[in-house]
Parts: structure tokens; sequence; C-alpha cells
């Protein structure tokens, strides 16, 4: 068997295996679900499983894990400067783009995961990443208008995290019946308003 051959079994086998998980979470809850209803849903043997993963916690940090390395990678291209000036000609900025895309790609297991069928700790991993990457990047870094605002400054990371994952987790909530471009410019309107209500 060569090497790609190989790759793509262990891919498809993780695929059906994070499938499995999505539904079992909608249908029982994280809690509720053994190894014997994973091996059930995906059509394969516990043998197999256990190739993959230790048991069902190993999976579940590691589908959290592919989920938010993803998430962050697209993070780390944005520009805040190429950001601003993409916002005040009331264009999208393609990396936010981007970002709401690669969100509804994931739609299905981020609704889950975020749910109260999915992992209590998984907010609040996403909520890190983005105050230490976005909105520290696009807010909070923006110059000294932030620095002396009327707001203490250890609470900004806290509001402007709040408000943004509350932004992200409301769209998917509501089905993303905003698109991508759409909610790009909603983020920023609520970027900019966060920083003019600090004067």
């Amino acid at each position: 068997m060569t090497e790609n051959v190989h790759d793509q079994m262990v891919s498809r086998t993780r695929k059906l295996i994070n499938d499995a998980l999505i539904e079992l979470i909608e249908e029982k809850g994280f809690d509720g679900i053994t190894i014997r209803d994973l091996t059930a849903k995906a059509g394969i043997n516990r043998g197999t499983f256990y190739l993959h993963y230790r048991d069902k916690y190993d999976l579940m940090e590691k589908v959290q894990e592919d989920i938010l390395q993803g998430f962050l990678e697209i993070i780390l291209k944005l520009n805040p400067y190429e950001a601003l000036k993409y916002f005040s000609h009331n264009t999208p900025y393609p990396i936010m783009v981007q970002i709401f895309v690669y969100l509804k790609r994931n739609g299905r297991i981020l609704k889950v995961l975020l749910g109260p069928k999915g992992d209590p700790a998984f907010p609040k991993k996403m909520k890190d990443l983005i105050r230490n990457n976005i909105f520290e990047k696009l807010v909070k870094n923006q110059g000294s208008n932030l620095q002396n605002g009327s707001i203490a400054h250890e609470y900004l990371p806290a509001i402007g995290t709040s408000v943004n994952f509350g932004v992200i987790e409301q769209w998917l909530e509501n089905g993303m019946v905003h698109s991508p471009e759409e909610m790009a410019m909603i983020y920023f309107k609520i970027i900019n308003l966060i920083r003019s209500k600090t004067y």
C-alpha cells in the first residue's frame, strides 16, 4: 500500500469517526456516548477506533484542536491596518471573510461543541483564541485611544471578546443566514463601536 493511499484511508476513517461523534452529540450529548455507539455509527470495529484515538475524550480533544488550529491559521493572517482600510471603504476585509467562510464550513460541529450537549470547556478555548489573536490585533493595539479611554484597560479584552464571540455564536445559532461577506462587515462595525465607546 502506498503512503498516499494509506493517508487517504486514515483521513476517511477519521472523518467517519468525527461525523459519528457530531451526530451522537446531537442525539444524546457527549456524556452519553460510548465507544460502541461511535463504532456502530461510523461502521468500523473497536480495533480501528483505537488505532486513531485512546478514548472518546482523546477524540473530542483532537476534534477541538483541529477546529481551533484551522481557525488560528487564518486569524494569524490578519493585518489590522489593512483591515481598517477596507472597512473605511465599506468593503469586506478578505481575511475576515475567510474566517467566516471557515466558521460556516465547520458550522455544524461548532454549533454542537458550543451547545449544551457539547463540551463546556470549548467556549472558553474559543474565547481565549479570539481574545489573544483577533481582539488584540484589531482593537487593543490600535493606539492610545483605547489605552486612555473611559473603560479601565484590564476590562477591554473581556468586553471585546464577549461581544465578538457572541456575534459568532449568534450567527451559528441562527443558521448562518448572513453571508461571510455580510458578517465581515457586521464584525467590523461592532469593533468600531467598541472603539468609539472607549473614548
